[in-house]
């Protein structure tokens, strides 16, 4: 409708705009002072999520160090099995090399114990060469005593009577100086004693 006359100018042909109506005063909050409503929710929207990121990053900086302490733990055992194997290793070198040198000092010992059989048996041979002779010396003095003798098969004759070659003592029969009193073969010495009593005798006669 038509203004009315307490909203126009009294000069005349000039209209005066209608003032605007006054608000009400909008009321704050009790519970957060010199802030508004919408303010507040703001804020608080705000400062959960400044929570929240600072809780996550909280969360991923413990991951972080718990991921690092087991990478840590882990490095460690694996520095530990390498110890160890190097302590291993360092004991199979020793024990190779004791064996080496355990091997090194046997062949020494087996050659010096197949350079001694040599010798051996060498010796033996030259020993057996002696006493047969003095065997036969025996019996060659036989002819000029009475030296008791007797024929034995090889395999009856006593060791230090028998020919150098095995077969051939099986196969041989020999005359050897013969002990009456003990029905055995005379030793060497035995053989030696009887005809230095045998020459005594003689002489005293």
């Amino acid at each position: 409708g038509a203004p009315s006359s307490s909203s126009m100018r009294t000069s005349p042909g000039v209209f005066e705009l209608p003032r605007a109506p006054v608000k009400p005063p909008i009321k704050r909050s009790q519970s957060a002072p010199g802030y508004s409503a919408s303010s507040s929710s703001g804020s608080g929207s705000s400062l959960g999520s400044s929570y929240m990121h600072a809780a996550r990053r909280d969360d991923e900086k413990q991951a972080a160090a718990e991921l690092a302490a087991s990478a840590y733990e882990e490095l460690a055992a694996v520095y530990a099995q390498l110890a160890a194997a190097r302590e291993e290793l360092v004991t199979v070198r020793l024990e190779q090399e004791a064996s080496a040198k355990e091997l090194e000092s046997a062949k020494t010992e087996r050659d010096l114990a197949v350079a001694e059989a040599g010798a051996t048996r060498e010796e033996r041979a030259a020993l057996k060469t002696l006493v047969l002779e003095s065997k036969e010396a025996l019996l060659a003095s036989s002819t000029a005593t009475t030296l008791p003798l007797k024929r034995l098969n090889g395999k009856d004759l006593p060791e230090f009577y028998r020919p150098m070659a095995v077969d051939a003592a099986s196969a041989v029969t020999e005359s050897v100086p013969w002990n009456k009193d003990e029905r055995r073969a005379m030793t060497p010495a035995e053989g030696v004693g009887w005809l230095v009593a045998e020459l005594e005798r003689k002489r005293g006669d």
